[in-house]
């Protein structure tokens, strides 16, 4: 017996897969909306949605009518054609309801695209390009510019936020072509306070009462440049202390403490400082010698200086605090008097700032690594861990010079035995020296600045 095709139930079939469809892109925007996607992203799923029902809704009223909640109406109904124009003019509708001038809430209602747009944490700015006017901003871009009150559209882009360097800003994005989308990243925007702000911005055409505009999403970028800039800045720290510890690890002690200025210089230079030094226990625990400096302003010609010798009960209340946390931060020693007396002890009238960090080979406090800067200075916190890492591979550099200072010293009574009564021997003798001592420890054989 021949079958008979069924067209009605394949079409009904067809219809509600295709309903099935729009509600779950439907969906999709809601939850997107609901989670605060910026513009853009919502932009393109109103567009994937309006192309999917406009390719599926021709002859298939069902469709329509699922859209517009009444799921039976007949084909030609006047609620599945206002569904299709829905669908069909979304975007362009966004831009009409933006030019709608804005009023009072209680004179007139948001419209809503522009219920929308306030409630959302991007920046959003409808511009027409020809003429550089603004036609509408959003509550997000009005608190980034500082504006309290949003002005009387059209309004011209310079005047908008004059201090804001708006228009610097976007002089680059409008110089490419108008017709497709674009981007820049991580522009600078001046906040009300001064402080400068980083934005992306994203320009998408826009039809708006047969004008071409451009449809404008700013998006904080701030934190994500700092993130950046903090990855790029440990990197470098990775960098310097890498090559600082193959240098301390495979150099002889005597030639690399003569360098050891140097190396201060590199750190400070590094750490964007003015002023870098290493201050050592001196052999009775009693005082705190200037072991090597740097200085950024080089001191005037004459007789070189004496090496600076400090009280170590002047320097207590520094001792104390690095015997508790290894590192000391001060961006501004004028907030603390006591800090400041100490500074000035250590790194005289130009430490305004300072970070500082403990040598502490096997527990014992037997100096400092210091930088300074003559003016507040804010230091980043992998910049203070930076300085505790150099601090601890001079502490290890020092455990290493003693090491083989006391085993020269094991090889002189041998080889005055060996050379017999004809004479004793004498060590070669480099230079003046330093000792340092704490608990048993001595380093000979450093030469003094």
């Amino acid at each position: 017996m021949p079958t008979t095709k069924k067209p009605a139930a394949d079409s009904r079939s067809a219809a509600g897969k295709h309903q099935r469809r729009l509600r779950d892109l439907l969906n999709r925007y809601d939850a997107a909306f609901s989670a605060g996607a910026s513009l853009d992203s919502l932009l393109r799923q109103l567009e994937q949605l309006r192309d999917y029902a406009l390719r599926h809704a021709i002859g298939e009223a069902q469709i329509l009518s699922a859209l517009a909640a009444q799921p039976f109406l007949p084909q030609d109904s006047a609620a599945g054609r206002q569904a299709r124009q829905m669908l069909t003019d979304m975007t362009h509708n966004l831009g009409r309801q933006l030019l709608q001038p804005a009023q009072p809430s209680s004179a007139k209602p948001l419209s809503p695209a522009q219920a929308m747009l306030e409630q959302l944490e991007d920046g959003v700015l409808l511009l027409e390009p020809v003429g550089q006017q603004v036609l509408y901003a959003n509550a997000a871009l009005m608190e980034w510019l500082g504006l309290a009150d949003a002005p009387a559209y059209p309004v011209a882009l310079s005047a908008l936020a004059p201090g804001s360097g708006l228009t610097e800003a976007l002089r680059p994005l409008l110089a490419l072509p108008k017709d497709k989308p674009s981007q820049i990243a991580a522009t600078p925007l001046r906040r009300p306070g001064g402080e400068v702000g980083h934005a992306d911005i994203r320009a998408r055409p826009l039809r708006a009462d047969d004008h071409d505009c451009l449809l404008l999403t700013f998006h904080d970028a701030t934190d994500r440049l700092t993130s950046e800039q903090l990855l790029t800045r440990h990197l470098d720290i990775l960098a310097q202390l890498a090559g600082l510890s193959a240098e301390l690890a495979s150099q002889p002690a005597e030639p690399l403490w003569a360098r050891m200025s140097s190396l201060l210089e590199r750190v400070g230079r590094f750490l964007g400082a003015d002023h870098c030094l290493l201050a050592l226990l001196d052999v009775d625990g009693k005082q705190v010698r200037i072991a090597r400096e740097w200085r950024r302003e080089a001191r005037g010609a004459g007789p070189p200086a004496e090496t600076p010798v400090i009280p170590r009960s002047k320097l207590y209340w520094l001792e104390q605090q690095l015997g508790q946390q290894r590192t000391l931060q001060l961006n501004d020693s004028a907030d603390a008097p006591e800090a400041a007396d100490v500074l000035r002890q250590l790194l005289g009238d130009n430490g305004q700032s300072a970070l500082l960090a403990t040598l502490r080979p096997r527990q014992c406090w037997r100096g400092v690594l210091a930088v300074s800067a003559p003016a507040p200075h804010s230091w980043l916190w992998i910049e203070q861990h930076m300085l505790q890492s150099v601090a601890d591979m001079l502490s290890n550099f020092l455990d290493r010079s003693q090491h083989h200072s006391d085993a020269r010293a094991r090889r002189w009574p041998r080889r005055a035995s060996a050379i017999g009564n004809g004479g004793a021997a004498t060590p070669r003798r480099i230079g003046p020296t330093s000792c340092i001592n704490c608990g048993g420890w001595t380093l000979r054989g450093l030469p003094r600045r």
